[in-house]
């Protein structure tokens, strides 16, 4: 059954949550197809198991104000480790996203108004930084990753200080994703690389002079 709107999509999102749980009681019943239809397939509904545990993070990928609203009641509803990405309009709400301790994923050049987000800003990383919400910079293309310094230089051209950027191009996404005790930051025990640069690596014309990973 097609979803239709924001609406459709957030009750799709609850039927599908209800369901894994629902599953995850009645694994024979479903075998053996002594249950209603659930909305999505075994695999997928045993997937989200660890996520309804909260041994997981829930991605939601969400810009407009509103639509981030219902992300974060949603999460509270099931108690969700949730983490937004994009969040374009979350410079809104710093403060109710910081109150639930839901970390954010921001591409800092997203600057284009669009149907999903009227209200997009270049400052959006630095207001919810600001804000006290935990920010890790993305770039959601790939082949773009080569430019996640340059998404840092821009961060801090618009507000975010450049210690709080290059924190949300190293620790800070460790500790979102729950491997800070490896990587993120150069500290005894942890795995990582030192790199030299020729000034500094957030201006677009630094280069790396060398690249090693210590023994």
């Amino acid at each position: 059954m097609p979803v239709a709107g924001r609406a459709g999509v957030a009750q799709r999102l609850r039927r599908v949550l209800n369901d894994a749980r629902e599953y995850a009681t009645r694994r024979p019943d479903y075998r053996r197809r002594q249950i209603q239809d659930l909305s999505a397939s075994a695999a997928d509904l045993e997937a989200l198991q660890p996520v309804l545990r909260g041994e997981l993070p829930l991605i939601v990928v969400a810009n407009r104000r509103s639509d981030i609203e219902t992300a974060l009641r949603i999460a509270k509803e099931y108690t969700l480790r949730l983490i937004l990405a994009g969040a374009a309009e979350g410079w809104m709400i710093p403060n109710e996203i910081s109150a639930a301790a839901v970390p954010v994923l921001v591409e800092p050049m997203d600057n284009l108004p669009s149907f999903d987000a009227l209200g997009i800003r270049y400052e959006n990383a630095s207001l919810l930084a600001k804000g006290g919400v935990k920010v890790a910079l993305m770039e959601t293309a790939t082949e773009n990753t080569r430019d996640l310094k340059q998404q840092a230089g821009n961060a801090v051209a618009y507000g975010m200080t450049w210690e709080q950027a290059l924190r949300a191009v190293t620790l800070t996404p460790a500790e979102i994703f729950g491997v800070a005790g490896q990587y993120g930051s150069l500290e005894a025990g942890k795995i990582a690389n030192v790199v030299v640069w020729t000034g500094d690596p957030f201006e677009f014309g630094a280069a790396i002079r060398s690249n090693s990973r210590p023994a």
